[in-house]
């Protein structure tokens, strides 16, 4: 049996994946993930993984919604730490790149290049 259509996999380590399924294998689309950890993704997958739009929740709280590639952050997005300090940014592969500003929880903005 293949799964086909949607669906919803736990896997052995605990990370369930919720999304489209064709041939037994997860496609790409809208998914959630759910790591075992405690992490949070919502948005865009491709070749299971992050690719695309999506929000990622880290179990600390840290917040990024942005663009992915390869499960990377890639692109316009904003990461939110658990301690209220913004990054707004274009990344590429995981990296703050070029332009950036930070604002801090008592609203000081620091803007660099």
């Amino acid at each position: 049996n293949q799964l086909r259509g949607e669906g919803r996999e736990i896997a052995r380590g605990g990370n369930t994946f919720t999304g489209t399924y064709g041939d037994g294998k997860q496609l790409g689309g809208q998914a959630t993930l759910v790591y075992s950890d405690g992490t949070r993704y919502e948005g865009a997958i491709s070749g299971g993984q992050q690719t695309g739009e999506g929000v990622l929740v880290y179990a600390d709280g840290t917040r990024y919604e942005g663009g992915f590639q390869n499960g990377n952050f890639h692109g316009s997005g904003i990461l939110t730490y658990a301690n209220g300090v913004k990054l707004e940014a274009t990344f590429e592969n995981g990296a703050a790149t070029g332009r950036t500003v930070t604002t801090y929880p008592d609203g000081t903005r620091v803007e660099s290049e």
